[in-house]
C-alpha cells in the first residue's frame, strides 16, 4: 500500500519494461533511491479480496516471490537498496526448510530426535519469531472480523486459526519456494492474474 504524490509517480514511473512483475516493490526501492529519507510509514489499512482458493494463493505467492528474488538481483537497482529486501525474501522462500515437519523428516533420516538448538539464545529468538507469527494470525483473523457482516467472530475461530498455522506456512512457504525455482529456471516472467470473489 504505497501514497505518494501523482507528481513523484510521473518522475519516476511505472514502466520498469517486460519482465517487471513487482513494479510497486521496484517503485518503492526507485523512490527510496531518489528521495532518501523521505519516506515514513503511517497506521492505515487496505481492504482487499483474498484470492479465492489455494491454488490461486498460491499462484499469487509465487508471482510476488519470483519478482521480489528477480528484483533482488535486478543490477540497476544499487545494492545497498536492495540488502534487506534479499534477506526478507531469503527467509521467505527457504521456509518450506524451516518447517516443523521438515526438520522432523531430517531428524528421522539421521536417525537422530535431538531437534533442540546448539544455543540457548535461538530458542529465545525462534519463541519471539513464532509468538510474532501467532500474534499476526490473531489479529489478522480480529481485523476481518470487524470488517464482516456482523463484526463479531465465532468463539472456535481463533482456536482453528491457530491449529492451523503450520498448514498456513506450508502455503506461504510453497509459493515463495516454486517462486524462487522459476527464477533459477530463468523462465519468462509472466503476470499472473487470479480470481478473487467480489
Amino acid at each position: 500500500m504505497l501514497l505518494l504524490r501523482a507528481s513523484i509517480e510521473a518522475t519516476i514511473g511505472w514502466d520498469f519494461g517486460p519482465k517487471a512483475i513487482v513494479e510497486d516493490a521496484q517503485l518503492a526501492l526507485a523512490f527510496c533511491r531518489e528521495y532518501p529519507g523521505r519516506s515514513d510509514w503511517f497506521n492505515g489499512r487496505c481492504y482487499g479480496a483474498s484470492p479465492a482458493t489455494t491454488r490461486d494463493f498460491i499462484k499469487q505467492r509465487e508471482r510476488w516471490a519470483w519478482g521480489l528474488v528477480a528484483l533482488c538481483f535486478n543490477r540497476t537497482v544499487p545494492f545497498r537498496y536492495r540488502w534487506f529486501l534479499l534477506l526478507c525474501v531469503a527467509t521467505w522462500v527457504f521456509g518450506p526448510l524451516q518447517h516443523i515437519a521438515t526438520v522432523v523428516f531430517v531428524a528421522w533420516l539421521i536417525g537422530d530426535f535431538n531437534t533442540s538448538p546448539v544455543a540457548q539464545s535461538v530458542v529465545i529468538m525462534w519463541a519471539l519469531n513464532f509468538a510474532y507469527v501467532i500474534w499476526t494470525y490473531w489479529e489478522g483473523l480480529r481485523l476481518n472480523a470487524l470488517v464482516s457482516a456482523n463484526g463479531r467472530r465465532r468463539w472456535w475461530e481463533p482456536i482453528v486459526v491457530l491449529a492451523l498455522i503450520p498448514v498456513f506456512s506450508v502455503m506461504e512457504g510453497l509459493g515463495g519456494l516454486r517462486g524462487l525455482i522459476k527464477f533459477i529456471k530463468r523462465e519468462e516472467n509472466k503476470f499472473v492474474v487470479i480470481a478473487k470473489p467480489a
